[in-house]
């Protein structure tokens, strides 16, 4: 209101000074008339004449120069005034503003997020259900190429023996007892009841895995081909677990201190708020259909895998080896920097060789990881056994890396060169010191009891001496 007033006010100052420049206008135009009604036909008149000319044209000018020096004033008066608004109300609404700019984009990366994840698993599983599929209009999904390579060239093995027909059959078990119940999970088991397209593409992959299951039951024998099969089918069956619930996460999912169930999707945990009791139970039978078949999908790669760790750790043993030979060729070469560098790299390699085996077992890396299929197993862990540069650097920051490294340099010296051995003593070493260093400190917190609670001390007590104990 304020700002309008002031705009106001400065158009009447202008409208003023423009009526009186009109009006000084009209008075220099009437004295130009009577000045030639007066006119003489000498000199001297026209010269006066033409000083009364000058002297209108003058000072119309000037009042022009006038009229425009004070209009930019009055726009400049404006701006200033209208900045000053705008800086005011900017600085009260600056915070409001940032708030609301940063929940925005919070949400949208969420969403985006949870929208190509589930448009990924929909085209996925689109994809593996129908290999001809054509595209879809606005829907990018790519055909699949025709794979020339047999189950063999792709790493699947048969599996042969006792096992292999408990695994089948305990399996064939599990598989048939989801698929009843996720059917008895439409509706109460009513006769075309309405159910999501999700929940229909779930059951749909557990029966045609529950159908193959049947096949293969009493077997105790399987081919690659075969095993194939059930990698690409309990696969399906998997992912259409994952994509429902993560279907209803998008629409119930809510705080962890609300009122819900916690929900494993995938590796993740989230916590939904179902409509009904109905609604929980179906998701949690999802769930478990969900968890178990990647259970099951561990169980029947595990001795292939295992058979792939044996592998690995021959091609570990040899790159240790090869290390070996290489900081014997450093033997005799002139102490400096590159024999530095070179001298780190050997012993960082080595130190990854020979502990990779374990560090892969500690973080559970030889299992299938839900989701993965067999062959994205295999490149995993074919791609483990080469170390890469934070490998490197990471290692050779231990206190362990450098003594070994400043060793080795030490041995070069003198004509020998760090052994593999003396890597593994070394290893060991500062293993069992770290072990006694851990027993130490449990020792210790094991020793620190809090007093009993229960034990009634009297803090008034005085020992009285006895005979054979002095005063104090």
């Amino acid at each position: 209101m304020k700002e309008n007033e002031n705009i106001k006010e400065n158009e009447n100052i202008k409208n003023s000074i423009l009526d009186d420049l009109v009006l000084k206008d009209q008075e220099k135009k009437g004295r130009k008339r009577a000045n030639s009604l007066n006119l003489k036909n000498d000199n001297a008149v026209d010269i006066d004449n033409n000083n009364v000319n000058n002297d209108i044209n003058n000072d119309i000018n000037n009042n022009l120069d006038e009229n425009l020096n004070i209009n930019n004033e009055i726009e400049q008066k404006n701006n200033n005034q209208i900045n000053a608004n705008g800086e005011a109300n900017k600085a009260d609404n600056t915070a409001e503003l940032e708030r609301l700019r940063k929940d925005k984009e919070k949400l949208e990366m969420q969403n985006a997020s949870l929208a190509r994840q589930n448009q990924e698993l929909q085209n996925e599983n689109e994809r593996l259900r129908n290999p001809k599929i054509k595209k879809k209009k606005g829907v990018k999904i790519k055909e699949e190429k025709k794979d020339e390579k047999t189950a063999e060239e792709k790493g699947y093995k048969a599996e042969d023996g006792k096992d292999c027909g408990e695994i089948v059959d305990s399996q064939y078990d599990k598989i048939n007892r989801l698929k009843h119940l996720t059917r008895e999970m439409t509706s109460g088991g009513k006769h075309g009841a309405r159910t999501s397209k999700h929940y229909r593409q779930l059951c749909n992959d557990l029966n045609a895995l529950d159908e193959y299951m049947k096949e293969i039951k009493g077997r105790t024998k399987l081919t690659a081909e075969e095993m194939e099969k059930y990698d690409k089918l309990s696969l399906k069956a998997y992912r259409s677990s994952k994509e429902y619930l993560q279907y209803k996460m998008h629409n119930r999912t809510v705080e962890k201190d609300e009122e819900g169930i916690d929900v494993t999707i995938g590796t993740e945990e989230y916590r939904l708020s179902p409509n009904s009791d109905y609604e929980r139970m179906r998701i949690r039978a999802v769930e478990e259909a969900q968890n178990s078949i990647q259970e099951m999908r561990a169980e029947m790669f595990k001795h292939q895998i295992d058979q792939k760790k044996d592998e690995m750790a021959k091609a570990l043993a040899n790159g240790s080896m090869e290390e070996e030979l290489n900081r014997e060729k450093m033997v005799g070469k002139k102490d400096g920097p590159e024999l530095k560098d070179s001298m780190e790299t050997s012993v960082a390699k080595t130190i990854f060789y020979e502990n990779r085996i374990t560090s892969l077992e500690k973080s559970g890396d030889f299992s299938i990881k839900p989701g993965e299929s067999f062959t994205s197993a295999m490149g995993r862990l074919d791609k483990s056994t080469t170390p890469t540069e934070d490998d490197i650097t990471d290692t050779l920051n231990t206190d362990l890396a450098k003594e070994m490294v400043n060793k080795g340099l030490e041995k070069q010296k003198s004509g020998a060169a760090l052994t593999r051995q003396d890597i593994q003593d070394m290893t060991k070493q500062s293993e069992m010191k770290d072990g006694n260093a851990l027993r130490k400190a449990n020792d210790i917190q094991k020793n620190m009891k809090k007093p009993d609670p229960n034990l009634n001390i009297n803090k008034n007590l005085v020992l009285k001496p006895t005979n054979d104990q002095p005063h104090m």
